[in-house]
């Protein structure tokens, strides 16, 4: 039993929470990016051309996830797109594309 629960420890996608990657393809620096869901709200600020970060949130049920940035003089806001839980394993990446629309790809870890 005990070799059971340290090998369990060892793994903790189950409880984790969900990990979010945002790749920026649109050739365009993005300012004032924003990601948020269900009972979560982070400020990311500015996000190159080619550039790509990860980020773990904590929504508190059952969440999409919305992107909100400025291009240029445009305010882009995706509404809430995908679908994540508190925990689970949940991985979401968000790949703005050139015509500042997201494509969302979701996945849980592989256990």
């Amino acid at each position: 039993m005990a070799s059971l629960q340290a090998g369990c420890a060892a793994m903790p996608w189950p409880n984790s929470a969900p990990r979010i990657s945002i790749d920026n393809r649109s050739g365009r620096t993005l300012n004032a990016l924003e990601i948020s869901g269900q009972g979560f709200r982070q400020f990311l600020g500015r996000l190159g051309p080619a550039e790509r970060r990860s980020l773990q949130v904590r929504p508190s049920g059952e969440s999409g996830v919305r992107l909100r940035f400025r291009a240029g003089r445009r305010w882009i806001d995706t509404g809430e797109q995908g679908y994540i839980e508190p925990r689970g394993g949940y991985l979401l990446d968000l790949t703005v594309t050139p015509a500042l629309t997201v494509r969302v790809d979701g996945r849980l870890r592989n256990y």
